[in-house]
């Protein structure tokens, strides 16, 4: 089953909540971080508050010209991209009326990065790679959150309910065999061995309105884990995340010891007091 919410496409975060809000002042950081949840209302998320803080950084390009999916974003964005240039936000994507993509998340831009982390900007990447290292050195407990209030809960579609071709998955090149709504995802996989939680990023392209080809390449966690499964006969359990915190991405596209528990173990240690 996928509870679709917002969808992301080869480098790019699907998004559709982008709404401006209020920081509130004084407190606690996690009464700050609530405080400001509620400001950008109840479907806010972690990307939200991230976009803001670029915009307020003068490092988003809002695009309402009508754009393709079709070759047009990715094109876009590819002529852009190889050098220092804001993230891009889609906002008018012929076909999805009321969706939104973001490209060029973070691309060339060391102070982009840097937000993602939650560390103000440096000058060099290599300081942006020390911070990196010391944060991955943490170790901290995740924070369960109650089913009744976790974001992906709130809107859930199931069976024939399903049509993932909703979201503005694009096509990023000629050659391309469809739309991809993977690589700038959070793909999660179990070890049947072990019970390790990997979260990797994969290419994901749409086969049809309930189906995903994921590929993952030769000796990556997820291969691993589907040759298990499938080799005790069984469907290899998966969840896929689109729209979601950059630092999650991050935490993705990150390789780590085989045995690392990333879900559980990695991602607190990444937390930044500017968006946990």
């Amino acid at each position: 089953m996928m509870t679709p919410r917002a969808g992301r496409q080869g480098d790019a975060l699907m998004d559709t909540n982008v709404t401006a809000g209020a920081s509130a002042k004084g407190g606690s950081t996690q009464t700050r971080a609530a405080a400001e949840r509620a400001a950008r209302g109840a479907n806010a998320s972690d990307l939200d508050a991230w976009l803001e803080q670029v915009e307020a950084m003068g490092e988003l390009k809002r695009i309402t010209a009508e754009v393709d999916p079709d070759l047009e974003a990715a094109t876009i964005t590819y002529l852009v991209g190889s050098e220092k240039s804001p993230a891009l936000l889609f906002e008018n994507i012929k076909g999805h009326p009321g969706h939104r993509a973001l490209y060029n998340m973070v691309g060339c831009n060391l102070s982009r990065f840097c937000l993602m982390i939650g560390e103000k900007p440096v000058d060099h990447p290599l300081q942006a790679v020390q911070i990196l290292q010391r944060k991955m050195g943490r170790k901290m407990a995740p924070k369960e959150v109650p089913a009744a209030s976790a974001i992906s809960g709130q809107n859930i579609l199931e069976g024939d309910a399903i049509d993932i071709r909703m979201f503005p998955a694009m096509r990023m090149w000629p050659l391309d065999g469809g739309k991809y709504l993977g690589t700038g995802d959070a793909v999660v996989t179990k070890c049947p061995d072990t019970g390790r939680i990997n979260v990797g990023t994969y290419r994901m392209m749409i086969k049809g309105p309930r189906e995903i080809g994921v590929y993952t390449s030769p000796g990556k966690d997820a291969t691993l884990d589907r040759e298990k499964w499938w080799k005790l006969g069984k469907p290899m359990p998966i969840a896929a995340a689109y729209g979601i915190d950059p630092l999650l991405f991050l935490v993705a596209a990150t390789s780590l010891p085989k045995l690392r528990n990333e879900l559980g173990g990695l991602l607190p240690a990444y937390c930044r007091d500017s968006l946990a």
